[in-house]
């Protein structure tokens, strides 16, 4: 069974590339189960959970794929059955930090809350949002589980202590026990320290803390396997064992680095981590790549892995394509950009335009090995 427990593939190939899994690719989402229970579980009994991991680690993904189609699913269920008549819970989820983030959060709250609640909605919502929060709540009769996901760039957007548009709406909402609901905050975990700015507003505010980490051995296994079986489309439906092998081993943590790409590097003892850890995007990427190049029409294949040149080659390859289709100027300054946007030790920073163009002085040269100009 895969995440959701939804049986209906809407994707259009099993698996995603960099990009993050939605709601609507639940069906291909697999090897975060014990995961997305655990948040699940947490969401649904707590007041507020923090969820933070490294960056690139999935968290957009098991929260969207996971517990926030898993939430829907059972509202969904739980609205239609006669005998219940109303959803415990209806999730969701905000992940833009532009422009004014409350107003976002209602808007979305609204969306989510529409299919279950009883009547229209009113065409003006309270502007606070825990007024808005209480009375959306109660049309529908529930719980409501917000999920604020990518927190860190909301004090990205909005720096300084105290003065951004959540800094008073959050905390007022987060301090009304009276609310029904729940509340996830989610972040990366080298910008944890930025949540700082909401604790002395929210008693308790790291009570509970939930670490994502990497996919382990068996986890890489199902979430390379399980899609092919789950898609209802033309195509592969197995794997050699033999290719999943060499794909782990290829992808696991600190086993694949690209010299010249950038000044981004992981540490630590590839050959030992190797059995417990799984590089997430590497992987969703080097599978895309096979799922595209494959010509055996039930099986990928070792031979295909091979003839590719490997994962380090299919990676290098995706990011070659990715740069052949900007223009020369488009390629130097991606180029020199990556610089700024990668820590030495593999970690994404976010800069907005203003600060960018500070670090790199404005002068559009770039001598970066990434570029192929």
């Amino acid at each position: 069974m895969n995440a959701s427990g939804r049986d209906r593939v809407t994707a259009a190939s099993p698996y995603k590339g960099l990009e993050h899994f939605t709601e609507d690719d639940a069906a291909i989402f697999f090897g975060r189960v014990r995961e997305r229970d655990v948040v699940v579980a947490n969401v649904t009994a707590r007041r507020l959970t923090v969820l933070c991991g490294a960056s690139g680690v999935g968290k957009s993904s098991l929260l969207r794929a996971g517990v926030v189609r898993t939430l829907r699913d059972v509202a969904e269920r739980d609205f239609a059955d006669e005998e219940v008549g109303r959803p415990e819970y209806v999730p969701a989820i905000v992940s833009s930090w532009t422009g004014d983030p409350a107003r976002t959060i209602v808007d979305t709250l609204a969306s989510a809350i529409a299919p279950f609640a009883r009547g229209s909605l009113p065409a003006t919502l309270p502007g606070q949002l825990d007024a808005a929060i209480e009375m959306l709540a109660a049309r529908a009769d529930t719980r409501i589980v917000l999920i604020l996901d990518q927190l860190e760039e909301y004090f990205l957007y909005h720096p300084g202590d105290g003065g951004g548009p959540l800094d008073e709406e959050l905390p007022r909402a987060l301090g009304r026990r009276d609310l029904r609901a729940s509340f996830l905050l989610s972040i990366r975990e080298d910008a944890l320290a930025k949540l700082n700015r909401f604790k002395r507003r929210v008693p308790g505010l790291y009570d509970t803390v939930l670490r994502i980490g990497p996919l382990d051995r068996k986890a890489g296994e199902q979430a390379t396997v399980a899609p092919l079986r789950a898609f209802e489309g033309a195509g592969p439906k197995d794997a050699e064992p033999a290719l999943v092998k060499n794909v782990l081993d290829q992808v696991a943590v600190g086993r694949l680095v690209l010299e010249g790409t950038g000044q981004g590097r992981v540490a630590g003892d590839g050959a030992a981590q190797a059995e417990r850890a799984i590089e997430a995007p590497y992987l969703q990427v080097v599978l895309e790549h096979l799922w595209a190049e494959e010509t055996d029409p039930t099986m990928l294949r070792l031979a295909t892995l091979e003839r590719l040149g490997g994962a380090k080659s299919i990676v290098r390859q995706h990011l070659d394509d990715a740069l052949d289709r900007l223009d020369e100027r488009a390629r130097l300054v991606a180029a020199d950009a990556l610089r700024y946007l990668v820590t030495p030790s593999g970690t994404k920073i976010a800069l907005d335009a203003a600060d960018l163009a500070s670090s790199r002085g404005g002068s559009g040269r770039t001598s970066h090995p990434c570029s192929r100009g």
